[in-house]
């Protein structure tokens, strides 16, 4: 496994968020008031985010038409393209 897996993912939260992740902080953690159901409609960006890098990857579309479609500048897009490559 790649060592440098965790410097990237650090500085890609850190690009995300603007904060450094903290030692023992749990993302988006659960409060009190969970659990409650999920709607599908709760997945519908993260659903349409992986479908457009699918497309892209697949050159069924170009770059900039997915960053497009992402409503996000071809820099951004560019840099998101970037972590993809991270992620396997």
């Amino acid at each position: 496994m790649d060592k440098s897996i965790w410097m990237k993912f650090n500085m890609a939260y850190q690009q995300h968020f603007n904060r450094k992740p903290s030692f023992k902080e749990e993302p988006m953690g659960i409060d009190s008031a969970e659990p409650f159901g999920m709607q599908r409609f709760d997945f519908y960006e993260d659903r349409f985010k992986r479908l457009t890098r699918d497309a892209v990857e697949r050159d069924k579309i170009s770059l900039s038409r997915g960053a497009e479609m992402l409503r996000i500048g071809i820099e951004e897009m560019q840099d998101l393209q970037r972590n993809w490559e991270v992620v396997l």
